[in-house]
C-alpha cells in the first residue's frame, strides 16, 4: 500500500503508462506485465486511483481496450481498469463521461472478443452495480448520478447477456456462474429479456443436481442462485401491475 503511494509520487505511473503504449507487437510480454503492476499500484488504494484518475488512466485505458486486438492484453487491461473502478465513485464517474459502458457493450458486438473477456466485463459491471446497491447511508451521496445499470439497460445489455447465456456451454460453470451472479440485480429491468432464458435455468438446474456426489455440496449455492433467480423471474415486479 504504502510503496505504491510512494511509486506514485515518484512519477511511476507516467512512466508505466509510456510502456503500456508500447505498440510493438513484439512486446506484449511488456505491456502484459505493465497492465498488471499498474492494476496492483490501484489496487484498493485511494490516494493512488486518484492520482491515475487526474493522470487519464480511465480515458486512456478505455481507448487501448476499444483499440487491442491481442485478447490476453485486452483482458488484464480490464483488471488493470476494474482495479481503479472499484470502490472509486470519482473513477466510476470518469468512466461513464468517458463512453465507458459502449466500450463494454462493443465488447459483445466484436466477434474477436473471447468468452475470458466477455465474463470478465459481466463481473466489473456487476461489481460496480452492487457496490452502488450496497452502499452504507453516508456513503450513498457519493454514487448520486452514478447510474451504470440504467445506461447498461439503454445500451442493451439485458440482450446481450441473454445471448452470451444461450450461446455459451451449460458445463463451464465458471462462467456460467458469473452471468448468472449478474443476472441477479438486474432481474426487474431486464425480465422482459431474462424471463425467455427460465428453460435454460431449468436445464442447469437439472445439470448440476445430477452432478457427482462428491462434487454436489460445492454446487449448493449456484443451485439455490438458480432456483432464486427462476422464481424472481416468474414473479409479477411491482411494476408489471
Amino acid at each position: 500500500y504504502d510503496n505504491a503511494i510512494l511509486f506514485s509520487d515518484m512519477n511511476g505511473l507516467e512512466l508505466l503508462i509510456k510502456l503500456l503504449n508500447t505498440t510493438n507487437t513484439n512486446n506484449d510480454d511488456i505491456r502484459h506485465l505493465t497492465s498488471l503492476a499498474i492494476g496492483a499500484a490501484f489496487q484498493g488504494n485511494p490516494k493512488v486511483q486518484l492520482k491515475g484518475l487526474n493522470l487519464g488512466f480511465v480515458r486512456y485505458l478505455l481507448h487501448l481496450i476499444n483499440i487491442e486486438t491481442n485478447n490476453n492484453i485486452k483482458y488484464r487491461l480490464l483488471f488493470t481498469l476494474s482495479t481503479l473502478l472499484r470502490n472509486f465513485p470519482q473513477g466510476q464517474r470518469n468512466f461513464l463521461e468517458h463512453g465507458g459502458i459502449e466500450t463494454i457493450i462493443k465488447i459483445f458486438e466484436q466477434n474477436n472478443s473471447n468468452n475470458k473477456i466477455k465474463t470478465r466485463a459481466i463481473e466489473l459491471m456487476n461489481d460496480l452495480i452492487l457496490e452502488k446497491d450496497q452502499a452504507m447511508d453516508h456513503k450513498q451521496h457519493a454514487y448520486e448520478n452514478i447510474n451504470i445499470r440504467d445506461e447498461l439497460v439503454k445500451h442493451n445489455w439485458c440482450s446481450h447477456i441473454s445471448y452470451y447465456l444461450i450461446s455459451i456451454d451449460l458445463n463451464d460453470f465458471d462462467h456460467i456462474e458469473k452471468i448468472l451472479m449478474a443476472m441477479m440485480p438486474l432481474t426487474d429491468v431486464c425480465r422482459i429479456d431474462f424471463v425467455s432464458l427460465v428453460p435454460i435455468l431449468d436445464k442447469l438446474n437439472d445439470i448440476y443436481t445430477k452432478t457427482n456426489p462428491n462434487e454436489y455440496s460445492m454446487y449448493m449455492e449456484f443451485l439455490t442462485n438458480i432456483q432464486n433467480l427462476r422464481k424472481n423471474l416468474l414473479q409479477t415486479s411491482s411494476t408489471d401491475l
